[in-house]
Parts: C-alpha cells; structure tokens; sequence
C-alpha cells in the first residue's frame, strides 16, 4: 500500500510538472500558428496580386500555355516536296531587256545603266 502511495505522489509530481508547461506550450503553439499564417500569405503573393515583379515569383506554378497548335512533325526549314517557284535566268533577261527597252523609249538611259548590263549564260 505504502508502494502504491510512493508511485502516485511521484505520478502527481510528474503531473504538476506538466500542467505548468502548458501555458508556455500554448504560447509556442500560438507563436507557430502566426508564422505559419505569414509564410502562407507571403506565398500567396506574386506579381499578380501585389507590387512584386515577375522575376519574384518563386513558389507559384507555371501556367502551361492554352495553345491548340499541334506539331506537324516535319523538320524546321523548307521541305523536299515544295514547289520551288524561281524566276528562270532566261526570264530574268527577257525582263531586264524590256526594261532597258522602256528606258530607251523613255529616253532615260544614261551612262550609269550601260556599266550594269552583264550577263552570265549558264
């Protein structure tokens, strides 16, 4: 019996003990609970919704973008099945002599276009 007595002074002293760290524990919990509340609104805020600007923007998700583009699978640049459609060289001349023609006609032809009438054949 006097055992018993022993172990349930030293429960009650264990007990006491720990109803004085209550209050400290509850002042901890309420300091924690604030910071936690901060640290969440300071994640909140981006560039969006305050003064901050873009580069600030670390902890919010980047938004994929809404294009309905799709790839078509072929290579950058021109394709081997495009139409190449050049000006042939015989065609280019066709078009330079009616040129020079209209400038004869025209009476504009000077000294400065005959030094530019070369052609290459081939």
């Amino acid at each position: 019996m006097e055992e018993e007595l022993i172990e349930l002074r030293q429960q009650n002293s264990l007990l006491l003990e720990q109803v004085k760290q209550i209050p400290v524990l509850q002042e901890i919990s309420g300091q924690l609970s604030e910071q936690v509340k901060r640290l969440q609104e300071q994640i909140a805020k981006d560039s969006h919704n305050s003064s901050l600007p873009p580069s600030s923007d670390r902890f919010s998700r980047q938004r994929k973008s809404s294009s309905l583009r799709t790839r078509s699978g072929k290579k950058a640049g021109g394709q081997p099945d495009q139409d190449h459609s050049q000006v042939s060289q015989d065609r280019l001349i066709l078009i330079f002599t009616l040129q020079v023609e209209l400038l004869f006609f025209l009476g504009e032809w000077g000294t400065s276009y005959k030094h530019s009438i070369l052609f290459s054949n081939g």
